[in-house]
């Protein structure tokens, strides 16, 4: 397999300028937390067209009001995607971000097989349905829980919704060996999406799927494998602030 380059960076983002962007497209300009992922991805995809990076994370910073860190996972650097949006960004994206302050850094094209390291990662645990499913059109997006709910094969109604969440997280981190796992939150939250085209305009939708935040620890099984998973993301949504697992220290 052919090694791809990674780089990880990190974009400070002004929270007022963000919101002029946002209010600017018709959107809500709030990105300190619940569906703040919808008008990042439009400011990306302003920013950086079809190179906007993905997925991403949006962290606040600390005592500083407005302040926001956007974190992605990018196969193009920061410099030539700066490069585009000095070139072709409307000047309310390009003011949003602060050039002085962005930075990134090249990941490790492959890592030793057994390496421990501690991650976290924000999910929306969703399914596809299947033909079959109750009620349900064969494809439709649901909550993975109330998918186990449906499941005809489902012997009793005492399903755990965690325990649900952490096997849908396992089954999609190929390549690692999951060796701890917890659920730091977990909450109902509505996605702000564009709709099907109706005449000259699509309009604003809200879904609500489920939001959870893990943390734990893995232990890297196959590189080439974890490297994907890594750049590709974990779960639906990842142009949308889900899906970065984010790697730290194991401890």
């Amino acid at each position: 397999m052919t090694e791809r380059s990674l780089f990880m960076l990190q974009l400070p983002l002004d929270g007022r300028r963000v919101t002029a962007f946002a209010l600017a497209h018709g959107l809500d300009g709030d990105i300190r937390d619940g569906d703040g992922g919808y008008a990042a991805h439009a400011l990306l995809a302003a920013l950086f067209g079809p190179q906007a990076p993905k997925p991403f994370v949006l962290q606040p910073r600390p005592r500083m009001p407005g302040a926001v860190d956007l974190l992605a996972y990018s196969p193009v650097p920061l410099a030539a995607l700066k490069a585009q949006a000095d070139l072709t960004a409307p000047p309310l994206a390009h003011a949003a971000v602060d050039w002085s302050g962005a930075a990134d850094k090249a990941m490790p094209t492959a890592l030793p097989p057994g390496l421990a390291l501690g991650f976290q990662v924000r999910v929306c645990p969703t399914v596809r349905l299947a033909r079959g499913a109750q009620d349900k059109s064969p494809g439709s997006e649901v909550d993975a829980f109330l998918a186990a709910l449906d499941r005809p094969s489902n012997p009793t109604p005492g399903l755990d919704r965690q325990a649900i969440y952490r096997d849908w997280l396992l089954a999609r981190l190929p390549g690692a060996a999951v060796l701890d796992l917890r659920l730091d939150s977990l909450r109902q939250i509505s996605l702000t999406r564009r709709a099907a085209p109706v005449g000259d305009s699509r309009p604003l939708t809200s879904i609500r799927k489920p939001d959870a935040l893990f943390t734990g620890r893995l232990q890297v099984a196959d590189s080439a494998q974890f490297m994907d998973t890594l750049t590709r993301g974990v779960g639906r949504h990842r142009a949308f602030g889900f899906g970065m697992l984010l790697l730290q220290p194991a401890r």
